[in-house]
């Protein structure tokens, strides 16, 4: 799911633990359903397409069942 009004990439609970991405810490993010805090993780390499972008900041988010693409990520295409 494309998101252009979320900051960083969000990962669902079950994608994240499958990955095998680290828990560092929490952080809170504001949503149009009330303010969260959820799982902070890092991504080291996000492939979509044949593009490969390194070093994400993420969150891990149990209330998804897809990948939540944020600007973190957009703003590197054009």
């Amino acid at each position: 799911m494309i998101d252009t009004d979320a900051s960083y990439v969000s990962i669902p609970s079950k994608f994240a633990s499958a990955a095998g991405l680290p828990l560092l810490g929490s952080s809170a993010h504001s949503t149009a359903g009330g303010i969260f805090t959820l799982p902070a993780t890092h991504i080291n390499s996000l492939k979509i397409g044949t593009a490969e972008l390194k070093n994400l900041d993420a969150s891990i988010n149990p209330y998804l069942d897809e990948v939540l693409i944020g600007m973190n990520v957009l703003k590197h295409f054009h």
